[in-house]
């Protein structure tokens, strides 16, 4: 187990003042970053992308050409071209910083 979610939460009436607890145990399934679900890929090319723009003091040896590439590996089922969109900032902003 790798952490314990605790969420707690009351009903817009606030029924009674009472709130209702969700505990949700995370464990660690040693699952590949490359075997993860391109949701998950994706998200992290953002928080990377996000540390290089703050030039966090975390961002080790990021760098916006893997932004892109792992953008464009997990970009799946774009319906409404927003991770193209996201792609496309990351390449313009790389060309920017140069």
């Amino acid at each position: 187990e790798i952490m314990n979610v605790k969420f707690r939460y009351k009903k817009p009436e606030g029924w009674f003042n009472f709130s209702k607890l969700i505990e949700h145990p995370l464990k660690d399934s040693f699952i590949k970053f490359e075997d993860s679900s391109d949701n998950f890929r994706f998200a992290a090319a953002v928080a990377e992308f996000g540390m290089l723009l703050k030039d966090s003091e975390f961002k080790g040896d990021s760098s916006f050409d893997e932004v892109i590439d792992i953008a464009r590996g997990a970009k799946g089922n774009d319906f409404y071209g927003y991770r193209a969109e996201f792609i496309q900032l990351v390449e313009k902003t790389q060309l920017m910083m140069k």
